[in-house]
């Protein structure tokens, strides 16, 4: 009867272990697929809208959407659009008609009738 008891007790807490193993390995994601959504959901968000005439580029961008910016020697560069940063080697372009900007987006005037879109860069 002790053998039999000690052999329940066994099994139990094996059980015990092996389940409590097997919940941590689920509750935990690994890196690599946490850093391919973030990855794909930012190569995916690349903000196109109508410009509205006698303002800029950047005002439009920042009636859509939350904007970071930074001062530079340039104007103002986009840090991040839609909370969406930029890495080490991208930053923020954007495109008149398909065109890319020959100004930044504070200088560009908008006409009315140009689409600007934004897109991260690889450099």
């Amino acid at each position: 009867m002790r053998s039999r008891n000690l052999w329940i007790t066994i099994a139990v807490l094996a059980v015990i272990i092996i389940g409590g193993m097997t919940f941590r390995a689920q509750k935990s994601p690994s890196n690599s697929s946490t850093s391919s959504v973030t990855t794909s959901t930012t190569a995916a968000f690349s903000p196109t809208y109508q410009c509205t005439a006698g303002g800029t580029a950047l005002a439009a961008l920042q009636a859509k959407y939350p904007v970071d910016t930074k001062d530079s020697s340039l104007g103002k560069q986009i840090m991040g659009i839609n909370n969406v940063m930029p890495t080490d080697h991208q930053f923020w372009s954007f495109n008149i008609d398909g065109q890319a900007a020959t100004v930044g987006a504070d200088a560009y005037q908008c006409q009315g009738t140009e689409s600007i879109s934004w897109k991260l860069e690889s450099f």
